[in-house]
């Protein structure tokens, strides 16, 4: 079975560390801008390019850490399963993890960001 608890600690995870301790006067914001300018973000959304890739799974992207994580910590939980049924699991855990994470994201953003304005 999917382990539904790990996967939303790990989503939980990714938001709390691409999008809180990233902010500012938190503790990664430094190597988030040192990051930010290493990868010419400003630069590439300006002639239409995406994020680069590895920033985004570094500490941009809360669904993109938070799938790597899952990707990465379930090749330990799933790797006594049979192949097939272990790997089925790992696929459904990271798009557990992911949803979680993004669901974590749009409530933080339509509920907590906005009565902090108020």
């Amino acid at each position: 079975m999917i382990n539904y608890e790990l996967a939303f600690l790990l989503g939980l995870s990714a938001f709390v560390y691409t999008t809180l301790l990233t902010a500012e006067n938190k503790i990664l914001n430094k190597p988030y801008q040192w990051l930010y300018k290493l990868f010419k973000t400003d630069e590439r959304q300006e002639v239409g390019k995406p994020v680069h890739w590895l920033f985004m799974i570094l500490l941009y992207c809360e669904q993109c850490v938070a799938g790597q994580w899952a990707l990465w910590i379930g090749f330990c939980v799933y790797y006594y399963d049979s192949i097939f049924w272990g790997i089925i699991k790992h696929l459904l855990s990271i798009f557990v993890t992911i949803f979680i994470a993004a669901a974590i994201k749009l409530i933080y953003i339509n509920k907590l960001e906005k009565h902090d304005r108020s």
